[in-house]
């Protein structure tokens, strides 16, 4: 989403919320890849304050999408994607995702919380394990 990968952005995280406590206490400062002028963003402006540049979103042109020119607000404390896709960007704990950052999404948990992807999952294992009766059953 045109978002910087800062290496040290954790770090600025971290020395601002030890300079300034009632980000994590107090504040509801929301990054969401949700369309600006769409329902979810307007309720998160509802409840705190949407620190995500007005022109970033996840159905940006590609061409902005792919290029790096955006800082990520280092007074990011919750993060809400629409999609998983935040996650193949930005790596924990150095990029985004801090300690003191909650997110809606964990990579991978849609082998766990999809059906067909839940499925999928018990299949392959089944097929892994076929003529194991130890592992099969």
């Amino acid at each position: 989403m045109g978002l910087i990968n800062d290496p040290n952005y954790c770090d600025y995280v971290d020395t601002y919320n030890l300079m300034h406590p009632n980000n994590i206490f107090l504040e509801k400062n929301i990054l969401t890849d949700y369309n600006f002028d769409g329902l979810a963003r307007q309720m998160f402006r509802e409840v705190g304050n949407d620190v995500m540049p007005t022109n970033v979103s996840k159905d940006m042109p590609s061409e902005l999408f792919n290029k790096r020119t955006y800082n990520i607000p280092i007074n990011t404390t919750f993060i809400f994607s629409k999609k998983v896709r935040m996650f193949y960007f930005h790596e924990f704990g150095r990029h985004l995702y801090c300690l003191s950052q909650m997110f809606n999404h964990i990579p991978g948990h849609g082998s766990l919380t999809r059906k067909d992807l839940n499925v999928e999952s018990i299949n392959n294992y089944a097929k892994k394990f076929l003529g194991k009766g130890h592992c099969y059953k």
